[in-house]
């Protein structure tokens, strides 16, 4: 796999990110690419942008930020503007999506291998 998007690495693998985040255990990846809720706010509790660096420091080759002035974070509302121009540069590449399973076919891969991963996946 070569990209994790934030919302299922924290809802899929949280201890994971708090161990890298508070602990500084290594990371395996080679490239790290990250965004943050740049909202205007100062949340009580906030990570700090110096712990979110250190991580991207881990990675291998290549570690940045899309959209994010780590100089004004979390107060830059215009790192939601600059994203997609970030994004297309840092990862230029993208991915070949034609080739994607269908809703039936992921389906059938998730119940064919219940309880082979520490994932959970509901259906509605």
């Amino acid at each position: 796999m070569r990209s994790l998007y934030g919302w299922p690495l924290i809802r899929l693998n949280r201890q994971w990110l708090l161990r890298s985040i508070y602990k500084g255990e290594e990371v395996p990846f080679k490239e790290i690419y990250m965004t943050l809720i740049s909202n205007a706010i100062k949340g009580i509790g906030q990570v700090p942008i110096e712990r979110w660096q250190a991580i991207l420091q881990k990675a291998t080759e290549r570690g940045a930020f899309i959209g994010i002035d780590p100089k004004k974070f979390p107060t830059d509302i215009g790192s939601f503007i600059r994203y997609y121009e970030d994004l297309k540069r840092y990862i230029p590449d993208g991915f070949d999506l034609t080739n994607s399973l269908s809703l039936s076919e992921f389906k059938e891969f998730v119940y064919e291998n219940k309880g082979k991963y520490p994932v959970k996946i509901i259906f509605s």
